[in-house]
């Protein structure tokens, strides 16, 4: 998927080089003047300033390079996925082209690591559980109603994760212990219920 958006990128740029108006700085001005697929309308002085043009289409020419090659720099590939993305969104603002942006931006996932990626949805999980619009649950008069611990079935030749043969300080152990707490996490608060 990496090497697709790379790729999508770096033949639109050699293509809108061949042709004149992507050279001379007018292409996104013509593209701003089209009735038929703009969004908004925009001023005279705006779509037919030659500075504007000028700036628009070299610096989309510009964003589409650093996308197919800066992107694989990992120290520089946030700023050119949030470039991606604000010349995406004015794209998508400014003229019609369809549901391309978003997917786009799906494709842009591809790049994001997948420790970033869960604490991302993590944080967005905890935001929502925390929000006033979160819908409460009433209060039961007799206090929470218990519920049961999932059974944990396990093969029978393998110990259970708790009576892992791991040594305390070992790599195992550590990632045993980092991957019971994102369980955790992922879960939320269990009850359990203990027979009365």
């Amino acid at each position: 998927m990496q090497l697709q958006l790379s790729a999508m990128y770096l033949f639109a740029v050699w293509a809108k080089l061949r042709g004149t108006t992507w050279n001379n700085g007018t292409a996104v001005s013509y593209a701003l003047r089209v009735e038929e697929v703009s969004r908004i309308d925009l001023p005279a002085w705006f779509t037919q300033s030659e500075a504007v043009s000028n700036v628009l289409t070299f610096g989309t020419l510009a964003t589409e390079v650093a996308l197919a090659t800066l992107v694989w720099n990992r120290r520089a590939r946030p700023w050119v996925l949030g470039l991606g993305v604000a010349m995406h969104l004015l794209i998508d603002l400014s003229i019609t082209v369809g549901f391309f942006s978003f997917v786009v931006f799906v494709g842009y996932l591809a790049f994001v690591p997948a420790d970033t990626m869960s604490r991302w949805i993590l944080a967005v999980r905890d935001r929502l559980r925390r929000s006033p619009l979160a819908a409460s649950p009433t209060p039961n008069p007799s206090g929470p109603d218990p519920v049961p611990a999932p059974h944990r079935q396990t093969h029978p030749l393998r110990l259970p994760a708790s009576r892992s043969r791991s040594r305390p300080g070992s790599p195992r152990r550590a990632a045993d212990e980092r991957g019971e707490a994102r369980e955790r996490r992922i879960r939320g608060p269990q009850w359990v219920h203990e027979p009365g």
